[in-house]
C-alpha cells in the first residue's frame, strides 16, 4: 500500500508559457510542422515518389500562420537530382532549380546555404518590422516608439515604406530540406557533420522540415534517428532488423508484434509504406499518408 501526501512549498500553480505557433498545412490530416522525416526503402521502392507527394500536398493545400499564407521553399541536396529517375522533383513548384539544388555535399557548402537562407529570412523579417514601425511612426509621436523601433527607422532614414525595395522573399517562407541518395557522401560523417547539427538544432537554427530519403536506416546516425518524428517504412527483406530499431520510438503505443502486423499490412503491395506520424499530440499509423491504420 502506498500513501501519498503533499509537500509544503510545492503547491504553486503551473507556470504559463506562451505557446509557439508554427505555420501549418491547411489539411488537418497532414503532418504537423516542424518535423524530421525518414523515408526508408530500397532503390525503386517509391520513397522519392511518396516524399514528393507529401510536398505536393503542402504546396497545393498551402500553409498558414495567423490566417496568413506562408510561402514555401525547398532546398534539395542530391547527387542524382538531375537524373531521369528523379524527374518527379520537377513537379515541385516551390523548388527553384537555379538556386536551391545542390548536387554535392560538404560542411562548407551546407554552411554557406544555411547563411544564405538565414539572410533571406532576416531580410524578410526586417522588411515586415519596418512596415509596422513606419505605420506607427506616422500615427504617433516618436517619443512613443521603442529604442529598437527608432534604430530601425534611422537605419532607413525614415524613408516611406513604399520606397523600400522589397527583399527576395518579402513574406518569408517555410523551408523544406530534402536529402536524397546521399549515402555515398560524408553528409552523416559518424554523426558529426554540419548536417547532423542542423537536424539536432533545426528549430533554433532555421525552423523548417527536414526530409531524408535513404536505402539503409542503420547508415543514418542514431542522433538523427532519435530526432525523427515522421517515418515512412517500405518493404524490406530484413524487416526484423529495421523494426527493432524503430520500435523504441513507438513502444508506448504498440508492442513489437503489433508493429510488425502494421508493417506487413501496410507494405503488402509493392511501393506501399507504413507511415509512423509522431508530429502531432500522439503517434498515429498510416498507409501512404492517405489511410489511417487502427486496431479494432
Amino acid at each position: 500500500m502506498i500513501n501519498e501526501s503533499n509537500i509544503n512549498g510545492w503547491d504553486n500553480e503551473v507556470i504559463n508559457t506562451p505557446k509557439v505557433v508554427y505555420p501549418q498545412c491547411n489539411d488537418s490530416g497532414a503532418p504537423k510542422n516542424y518535423f524530421v522525416a525518414l523515408f526508408i526503402g530500397a532503390r525503386g521502392s517509391g520513397k522519392t515518389y511518396l516524399l514528393t507527394k507529401l510536398l505536393k500536398n503542402f504546396e497545393e493545400k498551402k500553409c498558414f500562420k495567423d490566417n496568413k499564407e506562408v510561402p514555401q521553399r525547398i532546398v534539395l541536396i542530391s547527387p542524382t537530382a538531375y537524373s531521369d529517375s528523379n524527374a518527379i522533383f520537377k513537379s515541385l513548384k516551390n523548388l527553384n532549380w537555379d538556386t536551391d539544388v545542390l548536387t554535392e555535399y560538404s560542411d562548407e557548402i551546407l554552411k554557406e546555404k544555411i547563411e544564405e537562407v538565414k539572410k533571406d529570412l532576416d531580410e524578410a523579417k526586417e522588411y515586415n518590422e519596418y512596415e509596422k514601425c513606419y505605420k506607427k511612426f506616422t500615427k504617433q509621436s516618436i517619443k512613443k516608439l521603442t529604442d529598437d523601433e527608432c534604430q530601425l527607422l534611422y537605419k532607413y532614414d525614415f524613408a516611406k515604406f513604399e520606397d523600400i525595395p522589397p527583399p527576395k522573399f518579402p513574406n518569408g517562407f517555410l523551408l523544406h530540406w530534402v536529402i536524397d541518395d546521399m549515402l555515398g557522401s560524408n553528409i552523416f560523417k559518424n554523426g558529426r557533420s554540419a548536417f547532423t547539427n542542423l537536424v539536432i538544432r533545426n528549430r533554433h537554427v532555421i525552423p523548417g522540415n527536414i526530409i531524408i530519403a535513404t536505402q539503409a536506416i542503420m547508415m543514418v546516425p542514431k542522433t538523427i534517428r532519435l530526432n525523427a518524428n515522421l517515418i515512412a517504412l517500405f518493404k524490406f527483406a530484413n524487416k526484423q532488423q529495421v523494426l527493432d530499431d524503430i520500435h523504441p520510438t513507438v513502444s508506448a503505443y504498440v508492442t513489437p508484434e503489433k508493429l510488425m502486423e502494421l508493417y506487413e499490412y501496410a507494405t503488402e503491395k509493392p511501393h506501399d509504406s507504413l507511415v509512423i506520424d509522431g508530429t502531432g499530440s500522439k503517434i498515429v499509423f498510416k498507409k501512404n499518408f492517405d489511410k489511417l491504420l487502427e486496431f479494432s
